[in-house]
């Protein structure tokens, strides 16, 4: 479950312009920083920074620092940016 006080950030990009690589370093740089202790791989990097969705491996389900508030809410998505008028 989601910290309901918790503010949500979204890093959007295209496919293939190197999300996964930023998130790849940004988990590492978030575990060495805060002392995690997780060995980041490709696999886990979910769980400091999901994707938009509830897929339980890769999406908000897998988020598990919501009660630490200094690792941010950083949701990475494909999705579009539409500005309303």
């Amino acid at each position: 479950m989601m910290h309901p006080n918790k503010p949500a950030m979204f890093f959007c990009s295209f496919p293939k312009t190197g999300r996964t690589w930023v998130r790849f370093i940004l988990a590492n740089y978030f575990n060495e920083k805060y002392s995690l202790g997780l060995q980041i791989d490709f696999n886990n990097m979910f769980q400091l920074f999901p994707n938009h969705g509830q897929d339980t491996q890769r999406g908000l389900p897998a988020y598990r620092y919501s009660n630490h508030d200094a690792i941010p809410l950083l949701i990475f998505d494909h999705s579009p940016y539409y500005q309303s008028y």
